[in-house]
């Protein structure tokens, strides 16, 4: 959780806004998490969660090295959790 909230920062615009919900049933919770970050190509939207996936669209200033989205994913799986965008 707290990757993917750094992640929401790291990747927006400084001052801009982050939001953090969360809704609940009998079933589950969801945590949703929105940004207004640079955002992710279409076509890479398979590849996100996958080790060490950087989107093209990334500056080279923002530096990263495309593991933590996957940590989130492969742990979430552990706990029967799911992450997805």
């Amino acid at each position: 959780m707290i990757n993917v909230i750094e992640n929401a920062i790291k990747y927006s615009p400084t001052n801009s806004h982050i939001e953090v919900k969360t809704f609940e049933s009998a079933d589950f919770v969801m945590i949703q998490i929105t940004d207004s970050g640079i955002g992710i190509l279409a076509d890479e939207l398979k590849k996100v969660g996958q080790k060490f996936f950087r989107s093209q669209s990334v500056p080279e200033s923002i530096k990263g090295t495309g593991f933590g989205l996957f940590l989130v994913k492969y742990f979430g799986e552990l706990q029967l959790t799911y992450a997805g965008l």
